[in-house]
């Protein structure tokens, strides 16, 4: 059997309209299978079930979420609104607005007083991958969420000092309110400091 590049175990991200396109392909047009899975870029074993009718269209894989399908994609449009509108939602925000639905719903859940844990945000980033994304936020920093996209490069690109270089730069700012700074003495220091990072670099290789 073919596999087109796809590497063993890993499940192929399709857009559900493709798979119905493809379905139309078959069913109407009267390609084959293999022919129009390929064209729209779906699963051959999903296309043969839907022509085959062994499952529905919309049917999901796993277990059954605990919110429904229409609750979920309310809350992506409400995280991509607010990402939108220059203030992203973190993930405990969406945990938080998550442990709402479900406290009005009062359904039956596994969560702990009704707030979905970490996994449950994986999860759900995982179902709507095509249309959000989660941001791992660097030191001190919450992970965000974000339109499939729309991630703003100063979000991912910026990087802590590190912390000497923090401590560094404290003690400088002390001298100089007190007046002890003297700045020729501070770039042979730097460079000093500098010397030290190489040679301790050459000793660890």
């Amino acid at each position: 059997m073919v596999n087109h590049g796809q590497k063993p175990g890993v499940r192929r991200r399709y857009l559900l309209e493709n798979l119905a396109k493809a379905l139309k392909m078959v069913q109407e047009e009267g390609a084959s299978i293999s022919k129009a899975a390929m064209f729209y870029k779906v699963p051959r074993t999903t296309l043969t079930d839907k022509v085959r009718e062994r499952s529905c269209m919309d049917c999901a894989i796993g277990a059954k979420t605990v919110l429904t399908k229409n609750e979920e994609e309310k809350l992506v449009d409400w995280i991509i609104e607010r990402a939108r509108s220059g203030n992203p939602c973190t993930t405990t925000d969406l945990r938080n607005k998550a442990q709402a639905l479900i406290n009005v719903a009062t359904r039956f859940n596994p969560f702990p007083n009704n707030l979905p844990g970490k996994s449950w945000v994986f999860g759900i980033v995982s179902r709507h991958s095509l249309k959000i994304e989660m941001v791992q936020g660097n030191v001190g920093r919450p992970s965000v969420l974000y339109p499939k996209g729309e991630v703003p490069c100063s979000y991912t690109s910026s990087k802590p000092r590190p912390k000497s270089e923090v401590e560094n730069s404290k003690e400088i700012q002390r001298k100089k309110q007190n007046g002890n700074f003297d700045l020729e003495l501070e770039k042979k220091r730097k460079k000093l400091r500098k010397k030290k990072r190489l040679q301790r670099k050459m000793l660890a290789t």
